[in-house]
């Protein structure tokens, strides 16, 4: 039989996570959710995100310095109590190991945009959430790298006209499925012909 004892390599990782974030509570850092976007359909949500350590202030400015390489060196919180809130409902529920929420509620929204209030610590910030029309017959698969999605990749590849990095912010980027009866709205670049100038930094190969 299989045993549940995590991997050595598991333990040290876990070791070397809760002398971090004792070292970060001594400096004064204090937990905070860093919100993705979530997804959902009738009855149902799909809750994302990470609870990692900063240091006090205005949320959105905390928010705002997790970008790039500071979200593969920022201290999670292990097992961190989350408490997500709609309408008044309180639903609670623990990250991972490495501080990630990902975690399928029974919530009840109506089809589009909708927001979720998501709390450690009583520290709140709003959690977006597409929930899809039942009655959605058509939608797009992006393949979207995560570091790109999560990280908000900065600078150089922006720069270069990468469709999966063609903005530097969170705020700024939107799934590109579904489309019509939710009211979201589907971008489509037209293609270019042989004749039109390349756009600057890309290379144009037929």
């Amino acid at each position: 039989m299989p045993s549940r004892r995590p991997h050595i390599a598991a333990r040290l990782e876990d070791a070397f996570h809760a002398f971090r974030e004792r070292r970060a509570r001594r400096r004064g850092l204090v937990p905070i959710v860093v919100p993705f976007t979530g997804y959902g359909g009738p009855g149902w949500v799909r809750v994302l995100g990470r609870v990692v350590m900063r240091r006090p202030g205005p949320t959105p400015d905390r928010l705002a310095g997790i970008r790039g390489w500071r979200s593969f060196v920022s201290v999670p919180v292990r097992d961190a109590e989350v408490v997500v809130e709609s309408g008044g409902v309180r639903h609670v529920i623990h990250a991972d190991r490495g501080g990630v929420i990902d975690q399928r509620l029974e919530i009840d929204l109506e089809p589009g945009w909708r927001e979720l209030r998501v709390s450690t610590d009583g520290d709140a910030v709003a959690a977006p959430v597409l929930v899809v029309d039942p009655g959605e017959g058509f939608g797009i698969v992006s393949d979207v790298d995560d570091t790109v999605m999560v990280t908000a990749l900065p600078g150089r590849c922006s720069r270069r006209g990468t469709p999966s990095c063609s903005t530097s912010t969170r705020a700024h980027r939107s799934p590109a499925w579904p489309c019509s009866t939710t009211g979201c709205t589907m971008r489509i670049r037209e293609p270019r012909s042989s004749t039109s100038p390349p756009v600057p930094g890309t290379s144009h190969r037929r």
